[in-house]
């Protein structure tokens, strides 16, 4: 799991607010091509990243896993954020994780983690 969080907390950083996902676009195809899986981008701007069967699984039938990479950016009064261009800043407390001021766009930003963790 701390795997999924430190990734998850590298997504916080990069601007991806609905009709913004260029960078985290971006950030998703650096990711798959450093861990040295095939990576594209398709004309609809979806990321797909293919990850090779296990041994003895190469000719199993596929297993896509899917999530959106664009959050819902909305601010409390008095927080001064760009989200065209900043990230946003995540703050755990207890077992608690949100954001300092913005919302946390966790709802499928962490299944983007938890998929790239894997």
């Amino acid at each position: 799991m701390n795997r999924v969080i430190e990734i998850f907390k590298e997504i916080c950083a990069v601007p991806h607010g609905s009709g913004n996902m260029e960078k985290i676009a971006e950030y998703c195809i650096a990711f798959g091509k450093k861990c040295g899986l095939d990576v594209y981008l398709d004309d609809a701007k979806n990321v797909i990243i293919k990850k090779s069967g296990t041994r003895g699984f190469e000719n199993a039938q596929p297993v896509i896993l899917q999530g959106h990479m664009d959050m819902v950016c909305q601010k409390e009064d008095g927080v001064e954020i760009d989200f065209e261009k900043e990230g946003i800043t995540p703050v755990i407390e207890g077992d608690f994780m949100k954001a300092k001021g913005t919302t946390l766009g966790a709802d499928n930003g962490i299944a983007v983690a938890m998929i790239l963790a894997v």
